[in-house]
């Protein structure tokens, strides 16, 4: 069941963890519940990264600022994760200083760790100086999923420091006030 809250989402399995797995190494070892049907979803490509889910999870939320998830592992197995505070997105300035080896674009943010800082100014960067570049250019710059890079994207479009410009095709992020 996954239950969305303001402030968190928690998801809780009835069945709990499989008993192959002592608690001790949850997060750490994986092991199927059902083997047939984790065998057929194998031959199928379905199933990607056996056994990294949980910390692919707490790495996403270090990335995002956020607390790391909270898992109760007796009982109904449950997961909780905190969500952003609306008031902790904030306002990115931007400093573009065009004298000596300061020339660059630096991005100040509030609430954001140094990781996300350091993408969002590679972004701006690459964008100015690709104006209207696509965002798979963008994904393969930054070596990132395409939902990581839209997430990336998505913080600067909301303050106002990209656009998209042109048809859904034909047309690429630029930095806002350039030609």
């Amino acid at each position: 069941m996954v239950e969305l809250f303001d402030e968190r989402v928690e998801i809780s399995n009835p069945g709990g963890l499989v008993s192959a797995i002592p608690v001790a190494e949850f997060g750490k070892r994986s092991h199927s519940r059902n083997p047939l049907i984790f065998g057929l979803f194998a031959r199928m490509h379905l199933v990607e990264k056996v056994g990294s889910g949980v910390a692919r999870m707490k790495q996403l939320m270090v990335e995002a600022s956020l607390p790391l998830p909270v898992f109760n592992t007796t009982g109904i197995f449950s997961v909780i994760l905190q969500r952003p505070e609306k008031s902790s997105v904030k306002k990115i300035d931007i400093i573009k200083k065009n004298e000596g080896v300061n020339e660059g674009v630096f991005v100040n943010i509030e609430g954001v760790n140094e990781g996300t800082k350091k993408m969002l100014e590679n972004i701006l960067s690459f964008i100015n100086e690709n104006p209207m570049v696509k965002i798979s250019d963008i994904e393969s710059f930054i070596n990132k999923s395409n939902a990581t890079t839209e997430r990336y994207l998505k913080i600067l479009r909301e303050n106002h420091l990209v656009e998209y410009v042109g048809a859904n095709k034909t047309g690429g992020y630029k930095v806002v006030g350039s030609r």
